[in-house]
């Protein structure tokens, strides 16, 4: 059985700074069309990395305070920072390196409340079972 690979990408407004739309897909482009066809701005696909879920769960734990509306976040000068290592060939676990997790998007989209998650050492590994970096 065939792999599909998958990508997490960055969306944004043509000529703006934000909102960034952080989420994956089998075909970033066909996802772009497919956002552009609701919305009010012309989009643009800023940056796709090969990832899987685990790693666009743990980019949108790294910037939930810039939170906005499902997989849409508020632009920032860290989170574009972070878009530019990833352009720039970091992995994502690389150009987060630092920066704190928050509770997951589905947690704070359900009101559930929020729980500072607290990263013990080797806890990377949870995210990043196949990695083997150590922070």
């Amino acid at each position: 059985m065939k792999r599909v690979e998958r990508y997490v990408y960055f969306i944004r407004p043509v000529g703006m700074d934000g909102p960034i739309k952080i989420g994956i897909s089998n075909v970033p482009e066909k996802r772009l069309k497919a956002l552009a066809s609701w919305s009010p701005f012309p989009l643009e696909v800023i940056a796709t990395i090969p990832a899987g879920m685990t790693e666009e769960a743990f980019i949108h734990r790294c910037f939930c305070t810039q939170h906005l509306h499902r997989e849409w976040f508020r632009s920032s000068p860290l989170l574009i920072e972070t878009i530019n290592r990833i352009m720039a060939g970091e992995t994502i676990e690389q150009a987060c390196i630092g920066l704190p997790l928050g509770p997951s998007v589905k947690t704070r989209a359900k009101g559930l409340p929020y729980r500072p998650f607290r990263r013990k050492r080797g806890s990377d590994a949870r995210f990043f079972p196949s990695s083997g970096a150590s922070a």
